[in-house]
């Protein structure tokens, strides 16, 4: 994270008290060409979030790689191609990445991407094993199976942002985000999603790429009577092992931003256009939110 946090330094500066006057916000695909007296602009890329897994349990999609650029030069009548990537979808036992969101122009001028999130993972329906959460921008969480392995989260792309949480005996890791790793789901627990960032490049403070959260099917045998729901984006936990309303640090209610991540145990997508992962649900895992281009000058 030392590389991203320093990337975060500079939004504080060239994004904030020192933003540029003409943002140009891509939602879609398609071109800018830059206009007279201009020879540098800043840059937000992030990229679709990773689908979530729908299997018993279920890890949460990591978040869109997020790059920020200050002062790349440009030239008067430089056409700038913008891509948007789209979210990966929810799947069982495992969702798939989110496409990646860049800009290029004519060569030499270099390509700037960022990647899309990794999937959530969960447990096969034979012979219940579970799944390594899938790499990418920030890594997915991984699912846990009816044995003692340890499953890995997702390893985060460097620079753009987290790794996903690991899992335990079904167990089940929320999404890595661009502010954070998502949360380790050891034994039967669920992991809230990973803390997403704040960017005033657009003109207003807004939150982006938050992990998704992860989720579980209540299983009296083991202990855990109500379902296991992981926090989008360490927005709020409810139903964590011991109870279905239980507060048990650190996997009960966290009261705090969700930056678009979606909710574990209801199969939440990420919003559209914050490139934050989708959360893990048995009955339907949630598709990541598409990624997003904001371009100033």
């Amino acid at each position: 994270m030392g590389r991203l946090n320093s990337l975060l330094s500079v939004t504080t500066s060239a994004f904030g008290n020192k933003r540029r006057a003409s943002p140009q916000i891509f939602t879609g695909s398609g071109t800018l060409t830059i206009p007279p007296a201009v020879d540098g602009v800043d840059a937000l890329i992030i990229a679709g979030g990773g689908g979530a897994s729908s299997s018993n349990p279920a890890g949460g999609g990591g978040a869109g790689g997020v790059r920020l650029l200050s002062g790349v030069p440009v030239t008067t009548g430089f056409v700038l191609n913008i891509q948007i990537g789209g979210g990966g979808n929810g799947g069982s036992p495992v969702g798939t990445n989110g496409s990646n969101s860049g800009f290029f122009g004519v060569s030499p001028f270099p390509a700037y991407w960022s990647t899309g999130g990794g999937y959530g993972a969960g447990a096969n329906p034979s012979p219940g094993t579970g799944n390594n959460g899938g790499a990418g921008g920030s890594g997915g969480g991984a699912g846990g199976g009816g044995n003692a392995a340890v499953l890995s989260g997702g390893v985060a792309t460097p620079g753009q942002g987290n790794n996903g949480g690991n899992a335990g005996f079904l167990g089940c890791g929320g999404g890595g985000g661009a502010g954070g790793a998502g949360q380790d789901g050891p034994y039967v627990f669920s992991g809230n999603g990973g803390l997403g960032i704040f960017s005033t490049i657009a003109g207003t403070n807004t939150a982006y790429a938050g992990g998704g959260g992860a989720s579980g099917s209540p299983s009296p045998i083991y202990g855990n009577p109500g379902n296991s729901i992981g926090g989008g984006g360490y927005y709020i936990g409810t139903g964590q092992y011991g109870s279905p309303n239980s507060t048990v640090a650190p996997y009960g209610a966290f009261f705090g931003t969700p930056f678009g991540a979606g909710m574990g145990g209801t199969g939440e997508g990420g919003v559209t256009n914050t490139g934050s992962g989708g959360g893990g649900s048995p009955g339907g895992g949630g598709n990541g939110g598409s990624g997003i281009v904001i371009i100033s000058y």
